[in-house]
């Protein structure tokens, strides 16, 4: 999502004048882009626009912008609140709004709610101490934050933002950190990025996170050094740019030592393409559609099938064994995988429905997969089951898979929307946590917030919260089935969307409660692209 910075004079004087100097404010910025890494609810961070750092985020009540000031100086003294609130003196009168409390209210002159933060190299006086504990933690201590509040709003009663908040507004919504120095900032800094690759199974050297750094410096850097009048959108830093950075990181960093990597941080590159999504989170109903396309006029069915080959190795053998080996030899494990499914009664029907809906679970996701679930059938659990890390809390996604040829649809999804009704229910989802327990090796997985709710001691009730249901259909379509058109993507869109509205009104009410996305894949032919799947897994 792109939004525009908060930039209401098209001037470089101030605060990109004066940049010179600023290095402690650059080393507070690169602390902030890290958050955003963590945070899905913020968009982007601006640098030198309607404060020296503004953070924008969005949260169920809307737009929420956190103006932040970072102040050092060579003073020693400890903060206090006659210094937030002195005003500046002019031919022996205060000056209205010249505080730094007023100035840090006065940011507050765009749409959407406002947060404020100062960011400090001097510690703070006792009476300031409850800004320095953290919004979301505030329980506790509320009493004494609103009587600070109390306290800045009968300082100066008359004075408010553009937007009508009060000094007492102001107060309330004021988180203070202490920084000390640009030294303590970076160090800090460089140990956040050991540590969250440490927690995915990656182990870059010291060196590779100082130069990772250094280049998250220079995204503060860019936007702060940018002119507001003619390059105003390089002022802001978008999540979705420093993700797509950050993921060629981490990409360095296995390929550097793919050894020290966890199991499933290593994957095949993406084939399917996303080009449809829809949902409804009030109703918990999610839709993406996928395409293998076309080239020089051919619908990509054996390379699709060539795809799948790679997947088979993770989803039948142990993590144990994948640890000995890296992503560029998925395809020597293959003979494994094929051993351990010799004997299993598994159609290739239900092989490549399978393999369809973990590669996308694993490459549009970042899942990680609860392997060996193909040797589970016909009890009623999941055949596919995958941890999805979330920023709101990881979910236990219980997969049902299904091809459907257009004879047979109704009845292949009566089946599969009865299979659904029984897997959320209490003796099934038992199963679910006793195979999760038995099958998951923690020593090649990541750390998952669900770790607590898979042991035997947890409440089902909390189970059954965190689990949502994807459901892959690869159907016949009547577009596909014609070949190559100019227009095929745009008939094909309409026809996934049709497809959507039939599959929600079909499914059973006993699922209201419970999340469910539907990876749709049109196919040209669905018996067509199963026997070529057999004839890649035989050769």
């Amino acid at each position: 999502m792109t939004v525009a910075p908060l930039i209401d004079s098209p001037s470089d004087a101030g605060g990109v004048a004066a940049r010179a100097g600023f290095k402690f404010q650059d080393h507070v910025g690169a602390v902030f882009l890290l958050e955003m890494l963590a945070d899905s609810s913020v968009l982007a961070v601006e640098f030198e626009t309607a404060d020296d750092i503004t953070v924008r985020k969005i949260d169920a009540d809307g737009q929420v912008n956190e103006y932040i000031q970072v102040k050092t100086t060579e003073d020693d003294r400890k903060w206090s609140f006659k210094e937030l609130t002195d005003r500046a003196t002019k031919d022996g009168k205060k000056v209205p709004g010249s505080s730094l409390c007023e100035k840090s209210l006065a940011c507050d002159r765009f749409p959407g709610r406002a947060e404020f933060c100062f960011v400090t190299s001097r510690d703070v006086q006792r009476n300031l101490r409850p800004f320095l504990i953290g919004r979301d933690k505030r329980t506790v201590s509320q009493e004494y934050i609103e009587e600070l509040s109390l306290k800045f709003g009968r300082k100066y009663k008359t004075f408010s933002s553009p937007n009508g908040r009060s000094l007492e507004d102001w107060a309330s919504s004021m988180h203070w950190r202490v920084a000390v120095s640009s030294d303590t900032q970076r160090i800090h800094s460089i140990n956040v990025i050991l540590r969250t690759f440490e927690a995915r199974g990656l182990m870059p050297s010291y060196s590779r996170a100082e130069k990772i750094y250094d280049e998250l410096l220079s995204f503060v850097r860019e936007a702060a050094d940018a002119s507001r009048a003619s390059d105003p959108m390089r002022k802001a830093v978008a999540r979705s740019v420093l993700l797509d950075w950050w993921e060629g990181q981490k990409s360095k960093i296995i390929s550097d030592s793919h050894v020290t990597a966890k199991v499933y941080e290593i994957k095949p590159e993406q084939f399917l393409v996303e080009f449809l999504q829809d949902g409804n989170s009030d109703l918990k109903r999610y839709m993406s559609s996928f395409d293998a396309e076309f080239d020089d006029g051919v619908w990509r069915s054996k390379e699709l099938c060539d795809y799948l080959l790679d997947w088979l190795p993770e989803m039948t053998l142990p993590a144990k064994v994948l640890s000995h080996f890296n992503r560029f030899e998925a395809r020597k494990l293959l003979p494994k995988a094929q051993l351990a499914l010799k004997g299993k009664s598994i159609s290739a029907e239900r092989l490549l429905s399978e393999t369809l809906l973990h590669a996308i679970l694993r490459n549009h996701l970042d899942s990680e997969p609860i392997p060996c679930r193909l040797f589970s059938l016909d009890d009623g659990t999941a055949t596919s089951a995958h941890i999805v890390f979330t920023n709101g809390g990881d979910q236990l996604w219980l997969g049902r898979p299904a091809l459907l040829p257009i004879k047979d649809s109704d009845l292949i999804l009566s089946k599969l929307f009865s299979e659904l009704e029984f897997a959320v229910t209490s003796g099934v989802l038992k199963k679910e946590r006793e195979f999760a327990l038995l099958l998951r090796e923690p020593a090649h997985a990541r750390p998952t917030s669900l770790q607590s709710l898979l042991s035997n001691r947890a409440k089902i009730e909390d189970l059954r919260k965190v689990i949502h249901l994807p459901i892959l259909l690869a159907f016949d379509s009547r577009h596909l089935g014609r070949g190559f058109y100019d227009d095929y993507l745009n008939d094909l869109t309409q026809e996934v969307k049709d497809k959507y509205s039939s599959l929600v009104e079909m499914l059973p009410g006993t699922l209201s409660e419970v999340s469910v996305t539907f990876f749709l894949l049109p196919v040209p032919d669905v018996a067509s692209l199963t026997k070529h799947f057999e004839a890649a897994l035989h050769q």
